[in-house]
């Protein structure tokens, strides 16, 4: 089952956006990460099988204040 997990983080500057994408990446089931927003504070986290919770907790491990925005079911497109 494929999840969509969108996530406001406290990005300000290269450094810091860096960290968390090589945190959310390093996550086991996790397949994307994109930049999303109009300052680039949401990522977008695409997995199988991943577990939000423990992205969101190693996050936090690594002083990113972290909103979960949402979580859904991603389906996909048979023809």
């Amino acid at each position: 089952m494929k999840q969509k997990l969108a996530l406001q983080l406290d990005m300000f500057d290269e450094k810091r956006r860096a960290k968390a994408m090589r945190t959310v990446v390093g996550a086991q089931g996790v397949l994307s990460v994109a930049l999303d927003g109009k300052e680039k504070r949401k990522l977008v986290v695409v997995g199988e099988h991943m577990d939000a919770f423990e992205l969101v907790k190693s996050l936090k491990k690594k002083n990113f204040r972290v909103d979960m925005e949402s979580l859904e079911e991603v389906k996909s497109e048979k023809k």
